[in-house]
């Protein structure tokens, strides 16, 4: 059977995404400027199969939290526990940024990556008034801590034994989880951080000391007004949270966590086309769907974390056929003969395509049978907060194709300790992504005007170099050439060249075209396109100048715009008894250095982008008198 990256025909399930956002205009909103840590947590509502990623900014003068609201996709890089600046438009309880620019928010100290390391935890069970948490302490306790599978023991395995959650952080000798009662009520709105908050000065109430711990796992009663089944911050410096509302279920424990330690979900692209079809429904990832059970994490989220050593991950390059063995993906390193993880670079997109081989061993005893025994396939970035995204999983004479890039994967045999798997790759190649700018420059008749002409090589990484020959051409009369007639591009790869083009004289005012073309291969062809905007009229004179003379004898003038329909006033020159005083591009103009006695005639002259300079516009003469203090006199 043969999977095509383009017609992969495994089910869909629901899609899911970010869906904050923000309007483009905020009625009654005021301008802010709030500085403060930031929190960022990750919502997870299974049941819908949708996430929403939320963005909340604590005011480091009032304390009070405001949720900010973005007009598109959140900067990935924002993590729990930076101090930032932003700026946007409040209301009520609410800041929208009125773009995603720098002039929005403004890091001014990032969180620190969370440490791979024991990870030090603290559960709070959060009794309503009117609704307890119903699993017991002992329960949650196993969960997270004791059980023969528990959170600590997953996190161990995943990590082969560089990352735990230690069950006895204040040495009391017992877990540590610890219930209390909040004098909240389940159908009241849903407030993660007020309860949170509620629980953890109950918790210190009782002599618990948080600041032993990194994460402080909020349990609340499954009640409780949230759509959500549990919510995590993204990131954790000091300190972070967890919320879980479904006290039951061992995954979602870890599911927060993982968010906490910076991974996001693990979802699926059945066709390969860069667009997740469903948020959680990678269920070989622990990322993926809440409630399914114990299994580690996929091969994207192991090389990120950096857990698996770098020895036991290979970046494959082949040309042609070649032939590799993979270890099973949870098998201790140590003792695996083979890697257990094959990168293959997808070139067209710049993620990469991981394969890892797994089998029910350890906690992937469970692991679901589309993945067992099976070759996975995953799409990820290579680093960074985000979604991986599961492709297919090969039994043995299956194969994967990426026709785009050339590549096929085929799992041709597994047994107990490896799968061997055939990969072949082809060079096919891409029309080039070629470039001419500016698109629109402008030149009196006779002016050489410079253009960078840029040759972006598309083809997949598995073809060889190839040489790009380049031609110039414009309209007649034009004189065209470039600095190089060619370029070798390995696959991926940018370079350019210069343009240069040169109008006769005499040109008629107008736009004339110029074109770059590539040519090479019968794939290789394609051409750009820019104006050369012929302008030999001159800007209209600056005509309203006028001049007053104010303290320290500064002489402070201004002037009306020129107008220059062709090419647009680029500057404007001011001249002090004949000679050059300043170029500016403003209206205005101090002159300090007017300062012996006499007089003095002013003239502004406006330059238009090509170069052209207007006709001469009205005088102006001051007298600076040494007797007048305030100013002098104007004529």
């Amino acid at each position: 059977m043969r999977f095509q990256a383009k017609s992969l025909v495994l089910a869909t399930l629901l899609t899911a995404g970010p869906v904050i956002a923000a309007p483009v205009a905020v009625p009654g909103g005021r301008s802010v400027a709030v500085r403060g840590t930031l929190s960022v947590v990750q919502e997870d509502d299974f049941e819908r199969s949708r996430t929403e990623r939320i963005h909340t900014i604590f005011d480091e003068v009032s304390g009070e939290p405001f949720t900010l609201r973005f007009s598109g996709p959140p900067d990935r890089r924002l993590r729990t526990g930076a101090r930032v600046l932003v700026r946007g438009l409040a209301v009520g309880r609410e800041i929208h940024l009125e773009s995603l620019g720098a002039e929005s928010i403004e890091i001014l100290a990032a969180a620190d990556a969370p440490a791979m390391e024991a990870r030090r935890a603290v559960v709070i069970v959060a009794n309503f008034s009117d609704s307890p948490v119903t699993c017991s302490d002992a329960a949650i306790a196993g969960l997270m801590f004791t059980g023969t599978s528990s959170v600590d023991g997953l996190y161990q395995a995943a990590s082969f034994g560089q990352v735990a959650v230690p069950p006895d952080t204040d040495g009391n000798g017992q877990p540590d989880v610890f219930r209390v009662t909040i004098p909240n009520s389940a159908s009241e709105a849903c407030d993660a951080y007020g309860w949170a908050s509620a629980a953890e000065s109950a918790a210190q109430a009782a002599g618990v000391n948080l600041g032993l711990y990194q994460h402080r796992v909020i349990v609340l009663p499954g009640n409780v007004t949230c759509t959500w089944a549990g919510l995590g911050n993204v990131g954790c410096g000091t300190s972070c949270r967890a919320w879980v509302k479904t006290c039951n279920l061992q995954d979602v424990y870890a599911h927060e966590i993982g968010h906490n330690l910076d991974m996001a979900h693990a979802s699926t692209d059945t066709n390969n086309d860069g667009t997740i079809d469903c948020e959680y429904c990678d269920q070989s990832d622990i990322m993926g769907y809440g409630g399914v059970g114990w299994r580690i994490f996929s091969a994207p989220h192991e090389n990120q974390k950096q857990w698996m050593p770098v020895g036991k991950v290979q970046e494959v390059s082949v040309a042609g056929t070649a032939t590799f063995v993979l270890s099973p993906l949870q098998a201790n390193p140590a003792t695996t003969p083979y890697p257990q993880i094959l990168k293959v670079r997808k070139s067209d997109s710049g993620d990469w395509y991981y394969l890892s081989y797994r089998q029910r061993q350890g906690y992937d005893a469970s692991l679901g049978t589309a993945y067992v025994d099976r070759t996975s396939i995953h799409r990820y970035a290579g680093s960074g907060y985000n979604n991986t995204r599961f492709l297919v999983a090969l039994q043995d004479a299956q194969v994967f194709d990426d026709t785009v890039n050339g590549l096929s994967v085929r799992q041709i045999s597994h047994d107990a300790i490896s799968a061997t798997l055939q990969i072949t790759t082809s060079c096919t190649a891409s029309a080039p992504l070629i470039a001419l700018s500016p698109a629109r420059q402008s030149g009196r008749p006779g002016t050489q005007l410079q253009f960078t002409a840029t040759v972006t090589n598309r083809d997949p990484a598995m073809c060889a170099s190839s040489s790009f020959d380049l031609s110039g051409s414009g309209p007649v009369g034009f004189a065209v050439s470039l600095t190089s007639p060619s370029l070798t591009l390995a696959p991926g790869a940018q370079g350019s060249v210069t343009l240069r083009a040169t109008s006769p004289i005499p040109s008629a005012d107008g736009d004339y075209g110029l074109t770059v073309g590539v040519s090479g291969s019968s794939v290789h062809q394609g051409a750009a396109a820019a104006i050369y905007a012929v302008d030999g009229t001159a800007p209209s004179a600056v005509t309203g100048l006028i001049a007053s003379v104010g303290r320290r004898n500064v002489v402070t003038l201004s002037w009306p715009a020129s107008s220059d329909a062709a090419s647009g006033i680029s500057a404007y020159r001011v001249f002090r008894n004949g000679a050059l005083l300043v170029t500016t591009t403003a209206r205005t103009h101090d002159d300090r250095n007017a300062t012996t006695v006499g007089t003095y005639d002013y003239t502004v002259v406006a330059v238009d982008g090509a170069g052209n300079t207007s006709g001469a516009g009205n005088v102006v003469r001051v007298t600076v008198g040494s007797s007048t203090p305030g100013g002098g006199k104007k004529k």
